[in-house]
């Protein structure tokens, strides 16, 4: 989830990064606060769905964005 218009840009202009280095096709959509990713095909073989995984994982890791905490320090 996002709290601003710019955050969530930034945060699909991250998800069509990481796609590219990936070399997947992607589609990003947003509906108020929530923004999605898609990848739009899926791997070929056990052995590409493997390292799409592990890709993906580390593509993640890279983009992470700090979520919005409550005043309780909890992530909303």
């Amino acid at each position: 989830m996002v709290t601003t218009a710019a955050e969530a840009e930034a945060w699909r202009a991250r998800a069509r990064e990481a796609a590219d280095k990936l070399g997947r096709p992607v589609r990003t959509m947003q509906g108020g606060l929530l923004v999605l990713a898609v990848l739009k095909d899926w791997p070929a073989n056990e052995l590409e769905r493997q390292l799409t995984d592990l890709q993906i994982g580390n593509a993640i890791k890279r983009m992470r964005i700090p979520l919005p905490t409550d005043a309780h320090g909890a992530s909303q």
